[in-house]
C-alpha cells in the first residue's frame, strides 16, 4: 500500500514539474515572438552592450571620466567634486547622463556658475575614495559629494 502512495506522489511531482516547465517555456516563446522583453536601448541613457566600450574612452589626463579641469577655477564658480564607484562614473551610461553631469546642467540652467567633476571609478571602495579626495584637493572644490553603496564600505 505504501508503495502505491509513493508511486502516486512521484507521478504528481513529475506532472507538476512538467507543467511548470511547459508553462515557463510557453511564456518565454510568447515574450520572444511578441518582443515583450526590453533591451538596454529601451532605457533612456543606457548604451547597447556591443557599443559600451565606445563610451569609456572619454577620460581626461587624470583618468577621470570627464573633461579636463584647470586647477584654478573661474571667478564666482562653485566647483563640486563627485567621488564614488560605477554609479558616479556612470557605467554603461552616456557621459551627459551621469549624475555629476546632470547635476551640473541643473545648476547651470538655474543660473549658477557651477562645475561638477566626475571622479567616479568602477570598483572603488573607501580607501580608493580617500585617494580621490587627496587627488581632487589641488582643484579646490567647494563641495565634495560621496556616493557609495553598502558593498563599498571597508574598515581599515
Amino acid at each position: 500500500m505504501k508503495a502505491k502512495k509513493y508511486h502516486l506522489v512521484v507521478i504528481y511531482i513529475i506532472i507538476f514539474t512538467l507543467t511548470i516547465f511547459i508553462s515557463l517555456t510557453l511564456c518565454e516563446v510568447i515574450a520572444r515572438v511578441f518582443h515583450l522583453s526590453r533591451t538596454y536601448n529601451s532605457y533612456p541613457g543606457f548604451v547597447d552592450r556591443k557599443s559600451i566600450l565606445d563610451y569609456f574612452p572619454q577620460k581626461n589626463s587624470r583618468g577621470w571620466r570627464d573633461r579636463e579641469f584647470t586647477k584654478d577655477k573661474k571667478i564666482n564658480t562653485f566647483r563640486i567634486a563627485c567621488i564614488g564607484d560605477s554609479v558616479t562614473e556612470g557605467y554603461a551610461i552616456v557621459l551627459e547622463n551621469t549624475f555629476p553631469k546632470v547635476l551640473e546642467k541643473i545648476l547651470q540652467n538655474a543660473g549658477y556658475k557651477a562645475e561638477v567633476m566626475n571622479l567616479g571609478k568602477s570598483g572603488n571602495d573607501t580607501p580608493d575614495d580617500l585617494l580621490a579626495v587627496k587627488a581632487v584637493m589641488e582643484f579646490n572644490p567647494d563641495l565634495i559629494i560621496f556616493q557609495f553603496g553598502m558593498n563599498d564600505i571597508q574598515t581599515f
